[in-house]
């Protein structure tokens, strides 16, 4: 996807940086913005090109009504002298008149009957070498030659094949039965011969007496009935003469009276007689040959003149009144002022006939992309996501072009709805909708300004739009192409109730094409996996397939580091709780949380919820050592994701799930060790960042300390559950960590409502009785004092019990031996 990266180019300021270095460091933005804001102005430049390109160049709109229509317009009064044009049909008939009046050519061929009679020596010859390998076959099978035996009956095939005798299997198994009755040496299953004579030797004999007598100088080497004039042109040489057809014969008249001849030589011998005709049709020459060519030239001629109008309306004629029932006549009016106005155009006219296109094309567009930059603006800012659009979008306007360019094709078939559905599959439902009304709208003004397209096509996506909105297996697009078919029929049957003329044809064509159309539908689940790969968007589709705990990356860490896969699924449903309360993407959240710790496979020994009781190897390992390692499972997560190939939207979790902050514990240690001596480098004791730039990521990040600070408490209490949330969401919010969410403080009261609630569904809490408020309130009161600092990196690898519980956090690091 070298080619993908080069015109969309990733933001620079998601990766990942070493400890150490300045922390999300600035880049040159000025310079990234201008280069991304010239490729999205081109990618939306050659989307208006495209638009453009779909009109039908100086044509015009026809007025789309057909016959038997209610004229609902104003009434049509021509504006100047216009001729009529002929209908399709009227030409039709015109042309064929032609083939009619003006006679075909032929052209006499000299002596046909000495080059017929030369045919059936030509014939005798080609049997005779069927013959030949035939009887070599034969031959070599009764001797036992296997290998000779398979290679001459492919010989024999073959040769029967180039011989351009179409005999049946039958009737060469016919003939050679005959032959082979008269050849001494090979088998025949029938040894009766007529005089001892073969039956193909009695047919070619036949054959020429046929020829013989059946000859005449006025035969036709096409059927009669193909002509369609009374006379004919007979050329020889310079000189030509006309004849009568009904003087001249057909080769079909004369094939059938050599077929009469045979039936009278070979009585009730089917197989013998049809041989016998196709001998004779082989070899016969008919003296009168057709010259194709020059006989169409002929009539091309003479079509050529033919004009293409009949009667003239007067400049102030009415055309059409309002109410009128549209007949053939007016339909033929209205469609010559449509010609005629475009045909009389000037240069002027062109350009204001491009610029009204240009006006319309880009209200269209505008309708969608406002929408985006004022309501989806991470949508609009995204080059990869405008190039994503703009693809659906040209392939639509394909459909278009080509039903507009090929005539015999209808409207209702260009599959809008798989555009709707793509966009609400992979943005939302706003986005498909916004989407449905830019496309729907450009049809119908591609179509000639038609409101039956268009507001059956907005109808039909819409609803796709809505059916799809929850999507959660694949198998729901079946569902989808049946609800959009029910769509199109409810509007077709309201737009022929209207039609005074009674339902015929016309609807039952109309409802082959949305019956096409709905079935085009289901392309789009292949469409869908096509732009997730190319484009490397990540839909609900694809996040229902990773939140299975079956993916070989989840059972990986499953079986590696299995504390930390346990801490990975209460996360998730912290965060998916989380993200369904304040109205964010739960789906998305929960994925991010399963994977957010996999970077622990590579030590996992080193996270204080993989170890076993009374064993840390931290105490064997100096502050900046222990920061390190805790610091590069979120590098090794991102790489290890990567090559895994989830996609981006949830590595970013991995990458934003500790965002910039300190290792406290660690921190703490050092500061302690050094004594008087200068203090560590505190950026080596972050994480590398980005911090959370979404609400799904923030609350992941909240998630992530709550979970695993809750595990250190030895009596939870609703109560010190709250104050611990309080804790560490008022931490995160004091480091900064939450400065690039667009979480409010109305979501976070929402958060925090929502992460007690699960974790007071974790912890089983008992009712309480009567005396226990006043004795929680007095341990609550004490806890509220000496809860300093909450954070949940510490749980990652510090000795438990320690600064992640709020009933044990020391003052002051701890010792190490």
């Amino acid at each position: 996807m070298s080619w993908l990266n080069r015109i969309l180019p990733r933001r620079k300021n998601q990766g990942m940086r070493p400890v150490g270095q300045q922390l999300e460091a600035g880049v040159d933005a000025s310079s990234l913005k201008r280069r991304e804001a010239w490729t999205k102005a081109g990618i939306l430049l050659a989307l208006v090109v495209a638009g453009m390109a779909v009109f039908p160049r100086l044509q015009g709109f026809d007025f789309q009504v057909q016959v038997g229509d209610i004229w609902r317009e104003d009434a049509v009064v021509a504006p100047r002298q216009f001729s009529i044009f002929k209908s399709d049909l009227e030409l039709a008939e015109e042309f064929e008149a032609i083939r009619y009046r003006i006679p075909p050519i032929f052209e006499r061929r000299e002596e046909a009957l000495v080059r017929s009679l030369a045919n059936v020596d030509t014939l005798e010859s080609t049997l005779r070498g069927v013959f030949q390998v035939y009887f070599d076959w034969q031959n070599a099978r009764m001797r036992g030659q296997g290998a000779a035996a398979q290679n001459d009956s492919l010989r024999y095939l073959a040769r029967r094949s180039v011989s351009g005798l179409s005999f049946t299997s039958r009737q060469w198994s016919y003939l050679m039965d005959s032959y082979a009755a008269a050849s001494p040496g090979i088998e025949s299953s029938n040894r009766v011969t007529e005089n001892g004579r073969t039956l193909e030797s009695l047919l070619l004999q036949y054959t020429r007496a046929t020829i013989r007598r059946l000859y005449v100088d006025e035969v036709l080497n096409i059927p009669k009935d193909s002509i369609r004039t009374d006379e004919l042109v007979v050329r020889q040489g310079v000189t030509q003469r006309t004849a009568v057809k009904d003087e001249v014969l057909g080769i079909d008249e004369l094939v059938a009276t050599a077929r009469d001849n045979f039936r009278r030589r070979f009585p009730a011998r089917t197989d013998t007689i049809d041989i016998g005709i196709e001998l004779f049709q082989r070899a016969f020459v008919a003296p009168l040959e057709y010259q194709r060519d020059e006989s169409e030239e002929r009539w091309a001629a003479q079509q050529a003149r033919i004009s293409l109008t009949r009667d003239l309306v007067q400049e102030g004629e009415r055309i059409v009144d309002t109410g009128e029932i549209v007949t053939e006549e007016v339909l033929a009016r209205l469609n010559s002022l449509s010609r005629s106005m475009a045909d009389q155009r000037g240069q002027i006219d062109r350009w204001k006939l491009l610029l009204g296109e240009l006006v319309l094309v880009l209200v269209a567009y505008l309708m969608f992309f406002l929408f985006l930059y004022l309501l989806r603006h991470h949508i609009f800012d995204n080059n990869k996501h405008v190039a994503l659009i703009s693809v659906l979008f040209g392939l639509t306007l394909a459909g278009f072009y080509v039903v507009l360019r090929i005539q015999s094709l209808p409207e209702l078939v260009v599959p809008v709805t798989i555009a709707s559905i793509l966009l609400t599959v992979i943005y939302d439902s706003r986005v498909g909708v916004f989407g449905t009304l830019s496309l729907a709208f450009l049809g119908g003004v591609y179509f000639g300004f038609d409101f039956k397209f268009m507001s059956m096509t907005l109808f039909a996506a819409v609803v796709a739009v809505f059916s799809v909105r929850d999507i959660k297996h694949r198998a729901q697009f079946m569902v989808t192409a049946a609800l959009v078919f029910v769509a199109y029929l409810t509007l077709l049957l309201a737009f022929s109730l209207l039609e005074i003329l009674p339902w015929g044809e016309r609807f039952i064509n109309d409802l082959i094409q949305v019956s096409i159309n709905s079935v085009l539908v289901l392309f789009t689940f292949p469409l869908l996996w096509v732009f997730e790969r190319v484009f490397r968007v990540t839909t609900d589709v694809s996040l229902l397939e990773l939140s299975d705990t079956n993916q070989p990356l989840l059972r990986e860490l499953s079986l590696r580091a299995p504390g930390t896969f346990n801490h990975s699924l209460q996360v998730a449903n912290l965060s998916e709780a989380a993200c369904d309360a304040i109205g964010a993407n739960a789906l998305l959240a929960r994925v991010g949380a399963l994977y957010h710790d996999i970077g622990k496979m590579t030590k996992p020994e080193y996270f204080v919820e993989n170890q076993q009781p009374g064993v840390n190897p931290h105490d064997r390992l100096k502050p900046s050592m222990s920061a390190l390692i805790l610091v590069n499972h979120v590098k090794d997560g991102v790489e290890l994701g990567k090559q895994r190939g989830l996609p981006q939207v949830v590595i970013d979790f991995i990458a934003m799930h500790h965002g910039t902050h300190r290792i406290e514990y660690f921190y703490q240690r050092a500061l302690a060790e050094n004594g008087s001596g200068p203090a560590p480098l505190e950026s080596n004791y972050r994480y590398p960042g980005p911090r959370p730039r979404t609400k799904e990521t923030g609350v992941l990040m909240l998630a992530d300390a709550v979970e695993a600070a809750s595990k250190s408490m030895e009596k939870p209490t609703p109560k010190r559950l709250e104050n611990l949330i309080d804790a560490i969401i008022k931490s995160r919010l004091e480091d900064g960590q939450l400065d690039h969410c667009p979480l409010t403080f109305a979501e976070l009261t929402k958060i925090k409502t929502t992460f007690l609630g699960v974790l007071s569904g974790m912890y089983h809490f008992r009712v309480k009785y009567p005396d226990q408020d006043q004795a929680e309130e007095g341990i609550q009161a004490e806890a509220d004092t000496r809860i300093i600092s909450i954070e949940e990196s510490e749980s990652d690898g510090a000795p438990e019990g320690s600064a992640s519980d709020p009933e044990a956090a020391p003052t002051k690091p701890a010792p190490t031996n």
